[in-house]
């Protein structure tokens, strides 16, 4: 962790999409007939972008501090990591995926309605994984941070919602379609 940490993050997150487009470019897209828009998608795709920028927000409050006044953050003092390698993996890659798909959500491209059920089961279980976390550290005599529990469970309800109504709105043959090459 140092002044460079928000430019290596950017360079693995730059290089992981680099090939994740390129892989995209290879494929076709699927008939527009079997790819079913609706309205939840566009409200999905807001929700997706509106809790990327607000974890954003959370993780780069916390890196800004140590980087403008040259600390190590307090959370890397209690784990004793040289880096976060979450904080790595959300700025990178989870954080821009989800943002992403709310792009594809809103614009309504086939490659939204195919991943949303992908990135709301990844979600979910992120969510309810740290909501765990959080009852396990109090179990365990630590400090456990309940409004990040409860955030996490309202978060993984909501995701919910989102996963059972696509998952009725679902045309099983879309995702066929969609992985033609």
């Amino acid at each position: 962790f140092n002044s460079l940490f928000y430019f290596y993050t950017l360079i693995l997150g730059l290089s992981f999409y680099s090939v994740v487009y390129f892989f995209y470019s290879e494929m076709k897209p699927p008939p527009q007939k079997h790819v079913e828009k609706s309205n939840w998608d566009q409200i999905a795709g807001l929700y997706l972008m509106t809790v990327a920028i607000l974890f954003y927000n959370l993780w780069l409050s916390d890196i800004l501090n140590a980087v403008v006044y040259h600390h190590i953050p307090e959370s890397l003092h209690e784990v004793g990591l040289p880096t976060n390698p979450v904080q790595v993996l959300d700025l990178g890659i989870i954080l821009p995926a989800i943002f992403i798909e709310g792009i594809f959500l809103l614009k309504r491209h086939w490659l939204g309605s195919l991943l949303l059920p992908v990135i709301l089961a990844f979600t979910t279980l992120m969510n309810l994984t740290i909501a765990i976390i959080m009852v396990f550290l109090h179990l365990h005599g630590l400090k456990a941070n309940w409004g990040v529990a409860l955030t996490m469970i309202v978060l993984a309800i909501i995701n919910m919602i989102f996963l059972l109504h696509t998952k009725r709105s679902a045309n099983p043959y879309s995702a066929l379609n969609a992985l033609q090459v």
